[in-house]
């Protein structure tokens, strides 16, 4: 059994993974420390930029195991019920000499049902009694940085505001997914990937003084991203052709049984 963790710049991406393996049960358990940062990319000898992520995503491919999809870190299962509250106003007026005014209020929600009433007489006065009831339904839902996807994969952002650039420790030992040795397997293997799409590398100009001698327009803009990105594959991983997105650190496990 062997492993390693790869982090070309761990400013920037730091992934740690500890691989936790039952010798009588064939279980693997990665478990995974991600911090993310910022860092200082020069280019072209004069330009320096600020380097951040505003999404990342972890991405694991194996060979050799199957696992267990409702053990995945990070799941967000949506209730099966719902709530819903109700109100019903009903309410008399009555104005002249006399006046008779009732009113009766019905709120049902998800805590049972509740109620008021109110009866109001007077004489020699011309007046009104209105009772009015209004109810709200709050509903509270916790917010994940860290959320499952489809197979293997998860996506890392900061969900309050998803402009921010991703910054601190994300997973700290976490134990991501289970992973059972298919029977018969001689040869277990695994990758664990943390990347991320070109638009979502936040790219900033530090020597601002330079910024007056471009010409600043959206399609330039987006053509020196993409370079950039080119450019940050290539200091990372050269070895792997670019596709839109960079493999900013990995991890790699290996089993063989003789």
């Amino acid at each position: 059994m062997s492993y390693e963790n790869k982090n070309p710049n761990s400013e920037l991406c730091d992934l740690q993974v500890v691989y936790q393996k039952d010798e009588e049960t064939r279980q693997l358990i990665p478990r995974v420390q991600l911090t993310l940062g910022t860092t200082d990319v020069t280019f072209n000898t004069e330009e320096t930029y600020l380097i951040a992520l505003r999404k990342l995503y972890i991405s694991i491919d194996s060979s050799g195991y199957q696992y267990d999809s409702t053990r995945k870190f990070g799941l967000k299962v949506k209730p099966t019920k719902v709530a819903r509250a109700t109100t019903i106003t009903s309410s008399d007026k009555d104005s002249g000499n006399k006046k008779c005014s009732k009113s009766l209020s019905l709120n049902l929600n998800k805590n049972g049902a509740s109620g008021s009433a109110e009866y109001e007489r007077g004489a020699n006065n011309q007046s009104e009694h209105v009772n009015e009831v209004t109810s709200n339904l709050r509903e509270e839902t916790a917010i994940h940085r860290v959320t499952a996807l489809g197979g293997l994969k998860w996506e890392v952002t900061e969900p309050l505001d998803r402009s921010n650039v991703l910054s601190g420790t994300y997973l700290n030992g976490v134990k991501l997914a289970e992973f059972n040795e298919i029977k018969g397997s001689n040869h277990c293997s695994m990758v664990i990937i943390a990347h991320a799409k070109q638009r979502d590398i936040s790219i900033e100009l530090l020597n601002k003084s330079l910024l007056k001698f471009r010409k600043n327009s959206n399609n330039k803009n987006r053509i020196f991203d993409i370079l950039m990105s080119k450019f940050l594959h290539n200091q990372i991983n050269s070895e792997i052709k670019y596709s839109g997105q960079v493999q900013f650190s990995w991890s790699s496990f290996e089993n063989e049984y003789d």
